[in-house]
């Protein structure tokens, strides 16, 4: 069941209020437990029409659509395959989580039929549907579920802790199936970011007891709306109907056909000219020939949102490098230089927002735009000084006419290129070196690159917990920088267990005057945008919350 009560953008202080209250309870106040709404008999179906962009026909149920997606997925592991191009748009279909976010953000139950927040926020006690079946036909209980959870920490033998969810280690304590429908959680202290952030999340999908890495390779096993048919690699997925979905009703489609096309004229070009009946993009941003036609291209509609993403340089901080990128000066250097107006103007049609965790104005934890200006290297109108700076900080570091570097990538782009551009009014000369899309996350987690052209999420929920414990903590699981302060470890773990959002937003506010003032492991560029082409026929595909929660097809 969703909600549209709330402002469209994130309703985070409303959701942390209502999640706060329950976890501030003490056991001694003998709290009514908080219980999630339960889940609708017969929801209101996902609609997709016949296939007649020029008719306006009534919804039929069955058919199949075809989405594009921009990339190979690299396997069908839902928690530790997670490009945003191919792993998203497949395991979408196959997998549920135990919560859903509504267009809003707003946790809604999905496996879970309801949830109570029980002991001062310390147990969390799950309630499963009925009758909730794998793709197999075999039942999912909460055996499954603890399975899952274990296997995302990287608790269970032959599977990696997962990259994006992989942080609920640093909450739950111990799990319990009490029964095959009811999941004990334990946590070491109270974390609204449990259910705010990390189960709801699609990277939480549910799998099935016992799955080896090696079955995740070749075949999904969820409980998802969809389940796979076939596979032609470089070509495309389709996915069918899983006959035993628990959803009464549900999915609306026979299947889905995910056609896979990498290069963004050609993937562009197929959402204008009907080849494909919609298309969500995160890095293959339309070209600027294509951009007004897809706007203009009657009955499609070409929408974009918040990508919930942002671009970012980022150096190598672990101990084992040895070079420039070490001194500060250089790091602050490169902070100043780049002209994060024009990466904007060249990637967004200058949509995006300068942000420092979060785009300026973002609702709770980002800062006012004033203040965000106020951070060096953001404020256009203050670039000249900034480069004077930045080629002084250079000298002074002991290289006033550079140097050369390695600059570690996955694809040459019009932004890649911008980066070397500006690192050149500095003397940095940066020689690019591709690594595959399916390797990359290793390489990075293994610290084998000198300087990228990185990127990361403030938000698959926007809890701060998400991105500090993730990205900014020592040993953080996509710290791909390999960065560490004990300063900013403790401060990230005080703002976790902290109730109160007023308190809790001061101690993020530190946490970026260390990251963005002094360290600088990052040179933070400009929030992005997600596009989508949808064809008018197809219904009940509206953009989602955000880029990582937008993947169900059910």
């Amino acid at each position: 069941m969703r909600t549209s009560v709330l402002h469209r953008l994130w309703p985070m202080a409303a959701l942390l209020t209502t999640l706060l209250v329950a976890f501030a309870c003490g056991p001694a106040a003998a709290p009514t437990p908080t219980k999630a709404p339960a889940v609708q008999a017969t929801p209101t179906p996902t609609k997709a029409a016949a296939p007649a962009p020029t008719t306006a026909a009534a919804p039929k149920r069955g058919g199949q659509v075809v989405m594009a997606m921009s990339a190979e997925p690299n396997g069908f592991h839902p928690n530790n395959n997670f490009s945003y191009g191919g792993d998203l748009p497949t395991h979408g279909t196959m997998y549920n989580s135990l919560m859903r976010f509504d267009e809003n953000g707003v946790p809604q139950p999905d496996l879970a039929a309801s949830w109570e927040v029980l002991d001062g926020g310390t147990r969390l006690v799950l309630h499963l549907a009925p009758n909730i079946k794998f793709s197999d036909g075999s039942p999912l209980t909460s055996e499954d579920v603890v399975w899952s959870i274990n296997m995302i920490m990287g608790k269970v033998e032959g599977h990696a802790r997962s990259g994006r969810t992989g942080v609920l280690d640093q909450y739950i304590v111990s799990m319990q199936a009490n029964d095959p429908q009811t999941v004990t959680i334990n946590l070491n202290r109270a974390a609204p970011a449990v259910i705010a952030a990390w189960l709801p999340q699609d990277y939480a999908g549910i799998s099935k007891k016992g799955t080896t890495a090696d079955q995740f390779k070749k075949e999904g096993y969820g409980a998802g709306a969809f389940k796979l048919q076939s596979r032609v690699t470089g070509s495309h997925v389709i996915v069918e109907k899983n006959p035993y979905y628990f959803k009464a009703g549900l999915p609306y489609l026979d299947s889905i056909k995910l056609q896979v096309i990498t290069d963004a004229t050609a993937i562009w070009t197929a959402v204008a000219t009907n080849k494909v009946d919609f298309y969500k993009a995160t890095s293959q941003v339309p070209p600027p020939d294509l951009y007004d036609t897809l706007g203009k291209t009657k009955g499609l509609r070409f929408i974009h949102r918040p990508l919930h993403n942002t671009s970012r340089i980022e150096f190598n901080m672990t101990k084992n490098y040895v070079g420039p990128f070490n001194d500060p000066r250089v790091r602050e250097a490169v902070d100043l230089v780049v002209d994060r107006q024009g990466y904007d103007e060249v990637t967004n049609y200058g949509r995006g927002k300068p942000m420092l965790i979060w785009p300026a104005d973002w609702p709770v934890w980002g800062r006012s735009m004033a203040e965000v200006l106020a951070f060096p290297g953001r404020d256009p109108a203050k670039k000249p000084q900034d480069i004077a700076k930045a080629k002084q900080l250079m000298a002074d570091a002991g290289y006033p006419n550079g140097f050369d570097t390695p600059f570690d990538a996955t694809s040459t782009s019009a932004g890649l290129e911008w980066m070397l551009l500006e690192l050149a009014k500095i003397g940095i000369r940066g020689k690019v070196k591709i690594t595959a899309t399916a390797e990359w996350d290793n390489y990075l987690i293994a610290h084998k690159q000198t300087i990228t052209a990185g990127s990361g999420g403030w938000g698959t929920s926007s809890d701060p917990d998400e991105m500090l414990m993730a990205y900014l903590m020592t040993d953080g699981a996509r710290n791909v920088t390999g960065y560490g302060n004990p300063e900013v470890d403790k401060l990230i773990q005080q703002q976790s267990a902290e109730l109160d959002v007023a308190k809790r937003v001061q101690l993020v506010r530190q946490v970026e005057d260390i990251v963005f003032l002094q360290d600088r492991p990052w040179a933070q560029l400009v929030s992005g945008f997600r596009y989508y082409g949808i064809w008018e026929y197809v219904k009940g595909r509206e953009p989602g919350f955000n880029l990582y929660n937008d993947n169900r097809m059910d």
